[in-house]
């Protein structure tokens, strides 16, 4: 039996009916290769071509061949024919290798498995269709209802700590003093007491305090150069820093850190994001990334190089166009919060605005995220689930849609040029040619309604005038919430030199509610009407809430802390004659608690409004002189 048939410079294996097949093709003729076929198994043999002509011997029963059929394919193309679905059901065939050639097991499951996977993933994008000269329509109808109010009317404004404990409830405090006390016992810590919550409440004061004045070393607020009485009168500093370093929140014996990697600050974060939950959400609201900076050791750790801090904790972040803090959640590797299904289905950077998006309910929100989120199956999830949507986009995530090069776009010489693309699904895709090219993507607005802005000119050393599209002004506008929320934290961040990330985590977490406590202080302040120059900024709000967490509804310790001072005349710093007395904050000065009556050395002028007389006696908290008389009760009128 004759395996192998040579015709011309084409070689069939009549092994396998593929090679029967071929031949078939080939020569045109049924009957005839049957006839020969019988022929060849009583001669045994057929004329071969030589090797160096290009014509068989039986070329002659050729009709009106003029040209030689293509090789076969090898291996690899045949496993990629068969994965056509136009191709239809092929039949169970061996390999068609060269004898003596033929390609090991291994690497045909390889170069089957990578034809597979290219073939799935082109199939997937080949189902966007772009449409060119197109123009988006925008959605007539407009889902978010203004009527609606977002939040309950207020009547007036609270004192700064009430806001800030909405973030960090009082009951916080009491938990920080019981798991710290816990970890000090199971470490046996040498001369340890038993921590309180008013030392808790103390401590996270001091570290706010700190943030405002930032000295470059904690223990210089206890130094006699540079001492400061806010540190020195409250708590010593070996007291502070043993307080620190004993610092938790959870029972460490029982904490699985391969769950959860911050399982050791969790319950402060989830009272945090609990208040988060509860704001009203506005109508423009953004997603991004925010960092913790950190750069000791931790395995979830991240590295971002466009950041300030680029090394640290990355928390992705749901903010609205105020700035004001709507939902978050850190990323902590394999174990991060998004859902397995999420993950699965749009990968991890658009799981995280899926995840987010639960925060949403209300419909005809505006959303917007950058390039690093942005998909084509995120954008039209986000449109069933009537939310708008719009960011920067990386092209090839969509398949390369039909845009002019920006090598073309520059030809003209003219800045504001842009085009757009439109899916069938509602997806439009934007590139605007400014300095450079900026692509952007959304599903409800694109380049209409045109405006025109101000860029500066390097060739012409002036301002020019430049169309921009309606997507870029919206962007723009709204994207920054999360960039605002960071910007207010590292005006006066907590700064701590520790190797510890859970008090860089912690403190950092309070940071973050102390600006958003402002968010929320200066939104009653402007639906109030008050004046701007009454409004407290953020600097001064972070002072009141650090003296009312020292001094609020406590007594004040008439213990002297610390080494006595000098009563050398000769080292000592002579004190001026009118020494200032700073009147209290409002909430402590009528909050009931620990106001006495003392008797001071010398007269001074009564602080109780218009009253002009001199007293002896002053308040042991308040630090101020109050008239005592019988007709003027300046004490009980101050309190």
């Amino acid at each position: 039996m004759l395996f192998t048939f040579f015709l011309g410079r084409c070689r069939f294996d009549l092994k396998t009916p593929r090679g029967y097949e071929d031949l078939l093709k080939y020569l045109g003729d049924h009957s005839d290769l049957s006839d020969a076929s019988d022929e060849e198994d009583s001669t045994k043999s057929l004329p071969r071509p030589l090797p160096d002509s290009g014509v068989s011997d039986s070329s002659d029963e050729e009709e009106g061949t003029t040209s030689l059929p293509r090789p076969l394919p090898d291996l690899e193309q045949e496993h990629v024919a068969d994965l056509k679905p136009e191709a239809g059901p092929t039949p169970n065939t061996a390999s068609a290798s060269r004898k003596g050639k033929k390609k090991p097991q291994k690497d045909t499951h390889k170069s089957f498995k990578k034809c597979v996977t290219k073939k799935a993933f082109i199939g997937k994008k080949k189902k966007i269709i772009w449409r060119q000269n197109r123009k988006f329509e925008l959605s007539k109808i407009d889902l978010w209802n203004e009527d609606v109010p977002c939040s309950d009317p207020i009547s007036e404004l609270l004192p700064c700590i009430r806001y800030f404990q909405r973030y960090l409830p009082e009951n916080i405090y009491s938990e920080m003093a019981n798991y710290t006390n816990l970890y000090a016992t199971q470490k046996n810590v040498p001369r340890w007491l038993p921590a309180t919550k008013v030392e808790m409440e103390t401590l996270v004061a001091l570290h706010i305090a700190h943030g405002n004045l930032k000295f470059p070393r904690m223990r210089m607020y206890w130094e006699k150069k540079y001492r400061i009485p806010i540190f020195t009168d409250n708590m010593t500093r070996d007291r502070f820093f043993q307080l620190r370093n004993n610092l938790h929140f959870v029972d460490v014996t029982t904490v699985d850190s391969k769950i959860d990697r911050f399982a050791k600050v969790r319950p402060l974060l989830n009272v945090v994001r609990c208040r988060c939950l509860q704001l009203p959400v506005e109508k423009q609201v953004c997603i991004d990334e925010q960092i913790c900076p950190f750069t000791g050791q931790l395995n979830a750790k991240v590295y971002m190089k466009d950041k300030p801090n680029p090394w640290g904790i990355k928390i992705y972040a749901l903010c609205g166009k105020s700035g004001q803090l709507y939902d978050f959640f850190l990323y902590q590797g394999t174990t991060t919060e998004i859902p397995k299904e999420i993950g699965d289905k749009f990968g991890l950077s658009a799981g995280v605005v899926v995840f987010l998006k639960s925060r949403l309910v209300k419909p005809g929100h505006e959303l917007y995220f950058d390039n690093y989120f942005s998909s084509y199956s995120l954008f039209t999830e986000l449109r069933n689930c009537d939310i708008l949507a719009a960011g920067t986009v990386r092209f090839d995530r969509f398949q390369a849609p039909p845009f002019t090069s920006d090598k073309e776009m520059r030809k003209n010489e003219e800045r504001g040029l842009c085009e757009e693309v439109v899916s069938s699904e509602g997806v439009v895709l934007t590139k605007w040619m400014d300095n450079k090219s900026v692509h952007l993507g959304s599903n409800f607005v694109s380049v209409e309604p045109i405006d025109s802005v101000e860029r500066w000119s390097k060739k012409k050393k002036d301002y020019v005038i430049v169309s921009r599209p309606c997507v870029v002004k919206k962007y723009n506008e709204a994207m920054g919430g999360v960039d605002l929320l960071d910007r207010m934290i590292s005006h006066h961040r907590t700064t701590i030199r520790s190797k510890k990330w859970t008090l860089r985590l912690i403190f950092h977490t309070v940071d973050m509610a102390l600006a958003c406590a402002w968010f929320e202080y200066k939104k009653d302040a402007m639906e109030l009407n008050i004046p701007k120059k009454n409004i407290l900024d953020f600097l001064n709000f972070r002072i009141a809430v650090s003296e009312s967490l020292i001094y609020l509804n406590k007594t004040p310790d008439s213990r002297k802390r610390g080494r006595p001072a000098s009563l050398d005349a000769k080292n000592s710093a002579k004190r001026s004659k009118k020494a200032l007395e700073f009147r209290p904050l409002a909430e402590v000065q009528k909050d009931g608690v620990g106001h006495l009556p003392i008797s001071g050395a010398k007269q001074v002028r009564c602080k109780n409004g218009t009253c002009q007389k001199k007293t002896f006696y002053k308040c042991q908290k308040c630090q101020v002189h109050l008239c005592i008389q019988k007709d003027r009760m300046c004490f009980t009128a101050f309190h």
